[in-house]
């Protein structure tokens, strides 16, 4: 079998006895399950015969229904930016509406620009994996970009300890700037800070949040826990939103408006030793936001350029590509119900059919050339991505370690970054273990090995996929997103 045959949609003798085994195996079960519903059917068609035993069990239902039945939500009127009153609601509109417009509105805030500095903070979802929290800090970062004199304070990492011990031995707190991704990078282009270095002791920021009396501060409701927990404050709960000057839209029709987010502001006055007016902004989780920062804040995309993790992750997977044998093709394979259902034959021969369509005809700098696929995988070397517990991915790699001679996985590259030694690492920095041996370690090397790729394939539903994606954009790489399973309803805004 030549890479040709996969190319042209041909796999294996195997493959095709697998899916003609499928295939009886299906109809064999459908028989089984459609003999096994007949009896449910018939005593069905029983009680519906008689009129009367229909209407006792159509009202028995109901009244089923009403005592457990959950009220909808209730659909309040849009905030309005700038001010605490909602819009006004039509004299004709049902009484529902009107009772949602009496609901007093949270107060919504503008932040002040004639403010010395204005420190943004913001969480992660606990659900958040690394990619997720990636795309969250970018949102984060474009959402700073709309406020002048705004510092962004990088929140802690979700996934990891909260404090692990640092080189010198004190406790710190793990982001992903600065422990996974390159700091200096990002704070060439923007103002950023992480959250140990707000709280050091002697800081002009310790000392203005020292100014806080306690109890005082006012902390978004959904997050308050996340933020006592990280700064030590305790305060009361906020129902407020902070003004964003972007157009007041819902593109997801999720209600989160793009023209505020629900958050809190704190000032901060000057005090004694000449410290300057601060603004501590505390925005809820804003993950979501990402909609609206991709459509209408051109900074979310110029930024990502300089988002890429440390040069030690790059420097060993330099070392590692120098034993392997030519162009490097990275896959990444994702399924969204792997360990659900089980995909049949036809389906995980059609995800690998897209990899090698999307490979023929991949994008360089935003233009389509073919790239060889022929040449590139049967003459150089494959790496596969995908989670080791996932069966229906883990198929459709085995249908690619079949077909061709050289495939590597992430256990194949100093064991998913265990085995990096500082000499692999470039200069030796004095944190291999915290760099190579942390619960994101193996996901960050896997996305510098993407970065620095020849040829890469994605799945448009992993954040994965398409934060290496818009990398490679930036900088003139060849990609490609395929769909693989996919099956959501709609592609999220994200453009690549």
């Amino acid at each position: 079998m030549t890479a040709a045959d996969v190319s042209a949609g041909r796999f294996s003798t195997r493959s095709r006895l697998r899916l003609s085994a499928s295939v009886s195996l299906a109809a064999v079960l459908a028989t089984v399950a459609l003999l096994a519903c007949a009896p449910t059917v018939s005593a069905a068609y029983r009680r519906t015969a008689s009129p009367l035993g229909g209407a006792v069990a159509a009202a028995s239902a109901a009244a089923t229904t009403a005592a457990h039945a959950t009220p909808p939500p209730r659909q309040s009127p849009p905030l309005v930016s700038g001010s605490a009153s909602r819009r006004a609601t039509d004299g004709s509109a049902p009484a529902s509406d009107a009772l949602a417009a009496a609901v007093p509105a949270p107060t919504v805030l503008t932040l002040s620009p004639a403010v010395a500095t204005t420190y943004i903070f913001f969480t992660h979802f606990w659900w958040e994996m690394f990619h997720n929290q990636l795309t969250t800090l970018t949102t984060g970062l474009a959402v700073a970009k709309l406020y002048p004199n705004a510092v962004v304070v990088l929140p802690p990492a979700v996934g990891v300890p909260a404090r692990l011990p640092s080189p010198g031995g004190a406790a710190r707190h793990i982001t992903l700037f600065g422990d996974y991704y390159d700091l200096p990078k990002l704070k060439a282009v923007q103002r950023v800070m992480t959250l140990d270095e707000f709280l050091a002791p002697g800081s002009q920021t310790a000392a203005a949040l020292a100014m806080v009396p306690p109890g005082t501060l006012q902390l978004p409701k959904a997050s308050q826990e996340d933020y006592e927990k990280s700064l030590n404050l305790l305060g009361d709960l906020s129902d407020t939103r902070i003004s964003v000057p972007l157009p007041h839209e819902d593109l997801e029709r999720t209600e989160q408006y793009c023209d505020s987010l629900p958050g809190s502001v704190y000032p901060v006055p000057a005090g004694d030793g000449g410290l300057s007016a601060f603004q501590l902004v505390f925005l809820d989780r804003l993950h979501f936001f990402h909609f609206c920062t991709e459509k209408f804040v051109p900074w979310w995309y110029d930024v990502r350029q300089h988002l890429q993790p440390r040069p030690e992750y790059f420097a060993a997977v330099s070392a590692w590509r120098a034993t392997i044998t030519g162009p490097l093709t990275v896959i990444h394979l994702r399924d969204l119900m792997d360990g659900q259902r089980e995909r049949d034959e036809e389906d995980v021969q059609r995800y690998a059919r897209q990899v090698v369509d999307a490979l023929r005809h991949t994008q360089s700098g935003g233009s389509a050339r073919p790239v060889g696929v022929q040449a590139d995988l049967a003459a150089g070397s494959l790496y596969l991505s995908y989670p080791p517990s996932g069966k229906n991915v883990g198929r459709v790699a085995a249908l690619f370690r079949e077909e061709f001679p050289r495939v590597y996985t992430c256990k194949d590259v100093y064991e998913c970054g265990a085995g990096v030694t500082a000499t692999m690492a470039g200069d030796g920095p004095s944190d291999i273990e915290s760099l190579f041996q942390s619960p994101h370690a193996a996901t960050v090397m896997e996305t510098a090995l993407s970065m620095s790729a020849d040829h890469f394939v994605g799945n448009v539903y992993s954040s994965y996929s398409r934060n290496v994606g818009l990398w490679r954009k930036m900088h003139g790489k060849s990609y490609s997103i395929v769909k693989g399973f996919g099956e959501m309803r709609r592609i999220w805004t994200w453009q690549l």
